[in-house]
């Protein structure tokens, strides 16, 4: 399943993190996609690890990112 998430902050990030997790194909769309990778580490409020995520991609591009989605969240 195509999961897209529009907005690269702190709910938006776990959001794809945990679906990507979960085996889904996962776009972000943020206007600073410069500043992320595919790779999400996601870690609880006592800065201990939990797990890693691998997103298909983080892009600029609105329409890329939401082409052929079957869930997007905003």
């Amino acid at each position: 399943m195509k999961i897209s998430v529009i907005g690269g902050g702190n709910i938006g990030m776990l959001i794809a993190a945990e679906s990507a997790q979960k085996g889904h194909d996962v776009w972000i769309y943020t206007s600073k996609s410069k500043q992320y990778n595919e790779k999400i580490e996601v870690y609880d409020d006592e800065d201990k690890f939990l797990f890693c995520a691998q997103l298909t991609k983080v892009t600029s591009d609105l329409e890329s990112a939401i082409r052929g989605a079957d869930i997007i969240w905003v």
